[in-house]
């Protein structure tokens, strides 16, 4: 068999069942940025894409402990319009309630999806998304979040919470596909037999496209695929 012959045959196959997949929509990933654990390294194959965040996100949390009950929802009341009046005067920033891994747009969120009580103290848990711009450094984006939480302010007893950890984000995971497919074939094509006879069997290329942070805005994108060499066939 020859060597192009079963690379196509093999982009083929994963490419109907990554569009069967992906169903037509975006595809956006998000993913901690915390340092990624030893063991994972040696799941990544050769062939790997990095590519550069789109947004990054922070979880913001409001914290109110006013002993009167009435008085402690209307403080974060007031916290929460304070937050999405600040929100418009910092456009590369968007604002959503809940969490990293489940949130919806403030936009689309009132104020009491947003309040929880527990006995004496209050909370709000919000989700800052910070788009990349060019030549943005990490701390560049940080630096907007935060001045976007000092601007909001703390009424009352509330208190902001910005965490420390971010979470990196990548819009639209299936385009970086057709070129992460041409690097593997590019390896796989310069490290095979030169005459294009060597039989080989490719694997896991019709699973889905997988990511772990690099760097504060980076992530690295990856298939994993193994291939099978077999003996050189003759002419």
């Amino acid at each position: 068999m020859l060597i192009k012959t079963s690379i196509a045959a093999a982009l083929c196959l994963a490419g109907a069942n990554n569009a069967f997949a992906q169903n037509d929509r975006l595809e956006t990933i998000v993913v901690t940025g915390s340092m990624i654990d030893e063991d994972d390294l040696g799941e990544i194959p050769n062939v790997t894409l990095r590519v550069n965040a789109d947004f990054i996100l922070y979880e913001l949390t409001y914290v109110n402990s006013t002993l009167e009950p009435s008085e402690r929802k209307d403080e974060m009341e007031r916290m929460y319009n304070a937050v999405r009046r600040e929100l418009p005067k910092h456009p590369t920033l968007k604002l959503k309630v809940g969490d990293a891994s489940a949130s919806a747009d403030i936009e689309t969120t009132i104020f009491d999806e947003a309040y929880n009580n527990y006995g004496t103290q209050a909370r709000m848990d919000f989700v800052v998304s910070a788009d990349v711009q060019s030549n943005d450094s990490y701390q560049d984006i940080r630096e907007r979040v935060e001045a976007f939480v000092d601007q909001a302010g703390e009424i009352g007893r509330s208190q902001s919470i910005l965490d420390d950890e971010q979470y990196l984000g990548v819009n639209d995971l299936k385009s970086y596909r057709p070129a992460l497919i041409k690097a593997i074939w590019d390896d796989i094509y310069a490290t095979s037999n030169p005459s294009g006879i060597t039989e080989l069997e490719i694997k896991g290329l019709e699973g889905r496209t997988q990511y772990i942070p690099v760097g504060p805005m980076e992530l690295q994108l990856f298939i994993p695929y193994k291939v099978e060499y077999a003996t050189t066939v003759d002419r």
